[in-house]
């Protein structure tokens, strides 16, 4: 019985993966991004097929580094299902310190490890509060 327990255990154990990476420090997280600015999120739009982000377009409050955007990658789903462990959602209205890096596609992306302050999150969860 304690072998088949194990076994059941470490069957259920091998798919599960959390996203993986150290939140970087601020000054990490400037000097390696393409991109920072203070920004709103205006409109986001949904994935694409089989794409790992979305698109969303951005009002520039403040640039700090980098050249104005009118729309950046976000990496993870627009409707706020589940992905992987590492997939952020963005909703519209919410204002952030974005960092970004541009993709071997051209786009800048931000994501989980990319570092994101909020500045005032207009999500679903503060909406619940």
């Amino acid at each position: 019985m304690k072998k088949i327990l194990q076994i059941t255990i470490f069957l259920f154990s091998i798919g599960v993966f959390a996203c993986d990476c150290d939140p970087p420090k601020i000054t990490k997280k400037y000097t390696q991004s393409d991109f920072v600015a203070n920004v709103t999120i205006l409109k986001i739009y949904p994935n694409q097929k089989n794409e790992k982000g979305y698109k969303a377009d951005i009002k520039i409050n403040e640039l700090y580094k980098g050249e104005n955007l009118k729309s950046i990658y976000v990496y993870g789903r627009s409707d706020n299902g589940i992905g992987s462990s590492c997939d952020i959602h963005i909703p519209a209205n919410t204002k952030l310190i974005a960092y970004a890096i541009k993709n071997s596609e051209g786009n800048y992306g931000i994501g989980m490890c990319s570092g994101i302050m909020y500045l005032d999150y207009s999500g679903y969860y503060r909406k619940k509060l």
